[in-house]
């Protein structure tokens, strides 16, 4: 079983310490040493992932507690009961869905990537990012689109705080267009257009909007009124005629429509998956999307979000200055 301890050296001290007891001592009675010297545990961290890749193909049958110590998922991507998203990175970390009308908020560290899935077609996800480590730096809409020459984001932009930094850049995108400017809706919106559905009579089926969704999230962490800024709207896309009319396009996003959202810094997202406040929709049928994250590095070199234009190189070397 532990063949390839023989050609990697493996941090077996670093899996048992996630382990149970009997987990330990089957991994020891299969040739693992009690513990290794310190020098070699160092050196596990640099190759951790290489074997990874090495050994996951042959390490599929392997008790289950000792598949996450490793941090390798087992056959076709069931871990603790769940049942990831075909096509799936195996190293993936956790995959949730949000019901649509809900809000959900959470950590994205650096050099980690989310993808958001819209699962039906049509829906609309806002989302607002804040620095983890210092929640008064936040994402700026007005220097993300001025440092990048655009008025929406698309594969290959990056989402700047109000330092200068990157957040966040998306490295793949199916859809095409995302809105940045049109805000969110709130509880008079929704009342006017939808009528009213309130929590006591309704339960879980009354009429949210992202307004209260995001100062719900918001609370959670210390943050109020004050700290909401302008938002973007994934998956639905506006645009301005000659006029400075804004038209929404109603059917925009296709069922298994997606954007992976490679984080640069650690980030506070707060997401609300409402209906966008130019949907002409007369019925209120928010969409569920659904959130899967994985390991991925920070954005190398040859980057084709750094390469974009001249802003983004110097965006990511102050955010990488930041982490130095």
């Amino acid at each position: 079983m532990f063949e390839f301890a023989k050609r990697v050296p493996v941090d077996t001290h670093w899996i048992c310490r996630r382990t149970s007891r009997e987990q330990r001592s089957w991994l020891h009675s299969n040739g693992a040493p009690n513990c290794l010297d310190r020098t070699l545990a160092v050196r596990m961290h640099a190759r951790m992932i290489a074997v990874r890749a090495a050994v996951a193909p042959k390490c599929t049958r392997m008790p289950l507690g000792t598949l996450l110590a490793l941090g390798i998922p087992s056959q076709r991507g069931l871990v603790m009961g769940v049942r990831m998203a075909e096509g799936a990175p195996y190293w993936m970390l956790w995959e949730e869905l949000v019901v649509g009308g809900a809000h959900w908020s959470g950590l994205l560290r650096r050099g980690t990537t989310m993808r958001l899935t819209d699962v039906a077609g049509g829906g609309n996800v806002s989302a607002l990012f804040y620095n983890y480590d210092d929640r008064l730096e936040r994402y700026n809409m007005a220097d993300t689109l001025k440092a990048q020459h655009t008025a929406y984001l698309t594969r290959g932009c990056v989402c700047y705080s109000d330092m200068g930094r990157v957040m966040c850049s998306i490295t793949d995108d199916t859809c095409g267009w995302h809105d940045t400017l049109c805000g969110v809706t709130n509880a008079s919106m929704v009342s006017a257009r939808y009528g009213d559905a309130r929590y006591q009579e309704h339960r879980n089926h009354y009429h949210r909007n992202a307004y209260d969704g995001f100062l719900n999230e918001l609370g959670k962490y210390g943050l109020g009124k004050r700290d909401l800024a302008a938002n973007i709207n994934f998956f639905s896309k506006v645009t301005a005629d000659d006029e400075g009319h804004l038209e929404f396009h109603v059917g925009h996003s296709s069922p298994g429509s997606y954007l992976d959202l490679r984080f640069e810094m650690n980030t506070l997202v707060v997401l609300a998956a409402c209906q966008h406040p130019l949907d002409p929709a007369t019925e209120y049928q928010p969409k569920e999307v659904r959130l899967t994250t994985w390991h991925s590095r920070p954005a190398p070199r040859n980057d084709p979000c750094r390469t974009r234009c001249p802003e983004n190189e110097r965006g990511f070397r102050n955010t990488e200055m930041w982490y130095r």
